[in-house]
């Protein structure tokens, strides 16, 4: 009995061991991950008005000899860093922006990794509800993200700050704050979208500054190449058919 005994608690103590190491390891990485990148979040008014938006800014930065994936990593099997506001009800975050990623190439990756390194802003428009009464808010700002060295990546993690966000009335005065950081961000980069958006609004701005007479021109022209596509093709001789049948026989009215 007394050796079956001596038995059970050399294997209790055994797993207790193993127990606490693995418990120590994994704070350990999960601690160091947390301390890579330190966050602070900003609004862009010290006041809003329920039904508008204001702006969102995330200042972080990345320990030195670390970085985190961008928010478009080129391999599929790491994490993208993605910037959400915790599900308060009245508030949404739109038209995120990130910042430009940079290409490097470390040793554990065969093709270059899109990160980001040391000091980035990553910004976007919150959306307020009209339903929203006059009062404080904290509005939880999250990131999300992967961070990785020159040999290994960490487990994701996220990492959080608050700010008060103070819904006042319409006759309320309110001011812009915070513009310093607010200078780094730049709401209308959306990378390859943002260069389609681009050749819409010039064609917009086009015809905004060509007057009325030329925008029609422009427009009317434009109508006469859509005449040119293939798929017109076939219903030319229709067309002809129904006009010609339409005039009797008169050229006049078939022109």
């Amino acid at each position: 009995m007394i050796k079956i005994k001596i038995k059970n608690w050399f294997y209790v103590i055994v797993i207790l061991t193993f127990s606490f190491s693995y418990s120590n390891l994994t704070r350990a990485q999960f601690g160091e991950s947390k301390n890579i990148v330190k966050i602070q979040a900003y609004q862009s008014f010290n006041k809003v008005y329920a039904g508008s938006e204001f702006k969102l800014a995330v200042k972080a930065d990345v320990s030195n000899g670390w970085h985190i994936n961008s928010n478009k990593p080129h391999d599929d099997f790491l994490i993208p860093t993605k910037l959400t506001i915790d599900s308060l009800k009245g508030f949404q975050l739109n038209k995120v922006s990130y910042p430009p990623a940079q290409d490097i190439k470390l040793s554990f990756s065969e093709t270059p990794l899109s990160v980001w390194e040391g000091e980035i802003y990553i910004g976007g428009l919150v959306k307020t509800s009209k339903d929203l009464s006059p009062g404080k808010y904290s509005l939880i700002a999250k990131l999300e993200y992967q961070s990785c060295n020159n040999k290994t990546c960490l487990p994701p993690t996220t990492i959080a700050d608050t700010i008060n966000v103070e819904i006042v009335s319409n006759n309320t005065a309110v001011s812009e704050i915070n513009q310093n950081i607010f200078n780094n961000i730049d709401l209308n980069y959306t990378g390859a979208a943002a260069a389609a958006e681009t050749n819409d609004s010039s064609i917009t701005s086009v015809l905004e500054h060509s007057g009325l007479i030329l925008s029609l021109l422009f427009i009317f022209l434009g109508g006469l190449a859509l005449n040119l596509t293939p798929c017109v093709y076939p219903l030319i001789p229709i067309t002809i058919g129904f006009f010609g049948g339409q005039s009797e026989g008169n050229t006049r009215k078939l022109f």
